[in-house]
């Protein structure tokens, strides 16, 4: 048997899924919506999805050092220094803590 999920993208669009083929390794499928926050020097984030290439573990803290030229510099909660460039999909995983 095949799952057939439809979401709706909004606008008149819909997108098809088969849940048994697409995302987390456990056959999983992620729904989430996109919301804008500001950051500002000192506020505190944290990672809601992990990233093993960066050493980054979801519900770690980090406090955001600088936001300059387009790039953001956090302090990750073990003393790393971690910098994202705008439009780095990382940034889509975080959130204030």
């Amino acid at each position: 048997m095949t799952v057939l999920v439809v979401v709706d993208g909004g606008e008149g669009g819909a997108a098809r899924r088969k849940p048994g083929e697409i995302a987390g390794r456990w056959s999983g499928s992620e729904v989430y919506r996109t919301e804008t926050i500001e950051l500002r020097a000192g506020d505190r984030v944290r990672w809601t999805r992990n990233d093993k290439g960066l050493g980054l573990v979801n519900i770690h803290t980090a406090e955001v050092v600088a936001i300059t030229g387009g790039k953001v510099s956090f302090r990750l909660e073990d003393g790393r220094m971690l910098s994202l460039n705008e439009g780095d999909p990382q940034l889509h995983y975080l959130d204030h803590a």
